[in-house]
């Protein structure tokens, strides 16, 4: 099965608080934020929709997000609470929600595409505010995707420290892009199968111990929510509604 993988990131903020959403073909999450200026002083999260019965669990956790200072680092969420103990996205997208925050910014919107077979070289693209930023070759080398088209990604590897890379080698606003891109690229391989003939988060095993849901205690119980991914590659423009 090949389709094209979409992911969209809708960044809004205004005074003292602040808020994203983001939809992809398996997930779509929300997360609010309020601050005084300097720190973050409530955080909620909202599961819409979601692969798995324990994913809405994970707002519980999120709200340790509360009380660390507003940063232009997207990734500075790591250095005040765990993203383990968090699901990966709503951590995320919390990350980018402070960041924009900080940045005074109103409203921004990234779209990240995929596309590509299994087994061969993939393209990614990302879009910011409907300006093509990256447009990119993810090839499998060493067991990693690496990122081939322009300096400085030229044979960048997206683990194995690419979060400290990005810091050095981008502005904060570009290396925000690259770690939202790192991710979808990531998440990306959902594309290639069906989610509804797994049953149990146990079965997944290649990412056992990675987020809320896939942690010992959690995963025993998690459950598929059947029918929940959804198929953008011709409708993305909706990907963002209220209920989609």
């Amino acid at each position: 099965m090949h389709r094209t993988f979409h992911r969209k990131i809708r960044l809004v903020a205004g005074d003292g608080h602040a808020s994203g959403d983001l939809a992809d073909d398996a997930h779509h999450f929300r997360v609010r934020i309020t601050h005084d200026g300097s720190h973050v002083t409530s955080v909620e999260g909202e599961a819409v929709r979601h692969p798995w019965t324990t994913c809405p669990e994970a707002t519980g956790p999120l709200r340790a997000v509360a009380g660390m200072a507003l940063s232009r680092d997207c990734a500075a969420i790591g250095a005040h609470t765990q993203a383990r103990a968090n699901c990966t996205h709503l951590f995320d997208l919390a990350g980018f929600v402070v960041a924009h925050a900080a940045s005074g910014r109103t409203e921004r919107l990234y779209h990240c595409v995929v596309d590509g077979p299994p087994d061969e070289p993939a393209r990614a693209t990302l879009h910011r505010d409907g300006e093509l930023l990256f447009d990119l070759a993810v090839r499998q080398e060493g067991g990693a995707p690496h990122l081939y088209g322009t300096a400085p990604f030229e044979g960048v590897s997206i683990y194995g420290g690419f979060l400290q890379w990005a810091r050095e080698h981008l502005d904060p606003d570009a290396a925000e892009a690259a770690i939202m891109m790192r991710r979808a690229i990531m998440i990306a391989g959902v594309r290639h199968f069906d989610l509804d003939q797994l049953t149990r988060a146990p079965e997944a095993q290649v990412i056992r111990g990675q987020c809320y849901t896939y942690r010992e205690g959690v995963a025993e119980h998690a459950t598929r929510v059947l029918g929940s991914r959804r198929n953008f590659g011709t409708t993305h423009e909706t990907m963002l509604d209220p209920d989609a």
